[in-house]
């Protein structure tokens, strides 16, 4: 799906991202500050980015996504930590494996324009992102959920893979 402003886009950029990494935050920020970009987001799909040449995701901590989409989508599974840190492993190893551009969380809220104008020639607005700082976060269930985590045979995979990639992409 092709997303942006009335303009027709001078170029278009493919990405998508695990949930909870700054997907809606991303969007946004193109249509604010590059609205002649169009913006092809393949979602929450890994094999999709495979398939555009220059294609990029973003990674966040799973500490920091896997609670956040466990409570966003009230799962009550009793193997939802482990069911969702396979689907971040997989995700995001099919992404290294395919030599997909990854780009971080925190640079992705740290400095917005400058991982936009990677892909694309923007001049920059005074743009306030301390919207994005107020995140709410509903914490009810953050801590039995990073104990579910803690104890699936996943976490450690996952969290290993999380510090390769990002030692990759600094």
């Amino acid at each position: 799906m092709v997303v942006g402003r009335r303009n027709p886009a001078v170029a278009t950029v493919t990405f998508g991202s695990f949930p909870r990494s700054g997907n809606f935050f991303l969007v946004e920020t193109f249509r604010k500050n590059a609205s002649s970009v169009g913006i092809n987001w393949v979602g929450h799909n890994a094999h999709l980015l495979t398939k555009h040449k220059d294609s990029f995701t973003i990674i966040r901590s799973p500490l920091e996504c896997i609670p956040s989409w466990i409570v966003y989508k009230k799962d009550v599974r009793i193997d939802r930590a482990e069911k969702v840190l396979d689907w971040y492993c997989q995700y995001y190893q099919k992404c290294f494996d395919n030599n997909i551009k990854i780009f971080t969380f925190n640079y992705l809220i740290n400095d917005p324009i400058g991982l936009i104008s990677r892909f694309c020639d923007v001049q920059i607005h005074n743009t306030n992102f301390n919207y994005f700082y107020n995140e709410t976060k509903d914490k009810s269930n953050y801590e039995s959920i990073l104990k579910e985590m803690h104890i699936a045979t996943n976490f450690n995979k996952a969290t290993e893979l999380f510090k390769r990639i990002c030692a990759h992409v600094g």
